[in-house]
């Protein structure tokens, strides 16, 4: 079974430019367009980067390289 986290665990996604600290709660996978309303939709997932407070980011989904997310207690516990 692949390893599953909910997206209110993510704390840092990991793009070609580098690890992206995500502001807790503002994680989400969204439709977008860029430009105008002629562009292709997209899935993406937007985010509040922490390091820049209020600054948002939309990236592709198929542009994340890697999550970086906490495991709640109750899910380490079950496992042991």
């Amino acid at each position: 079974m692949a390893d599953e986290a909910f997206i209110s665990e993510v704390l840092a996604i990991l793009l070609a430019d580098g690890w992206h600290e995500v502001d807790p709660g503002t994680g989400r996978f969204v439709k977008y367009r860029l430009l105008d309303d002629r562009g292709p939709v997209q899935d993406g997932y937007a985010f509040t980067e922490r390091a820049r407070a209020g600054t948002s980011l939309c990236v592709r989904a198929d542009a994340i390289l890697a999550v970086r997310y906490e495991v709640p207690a109750r899910k380490r516990e079950a496992n042991n």
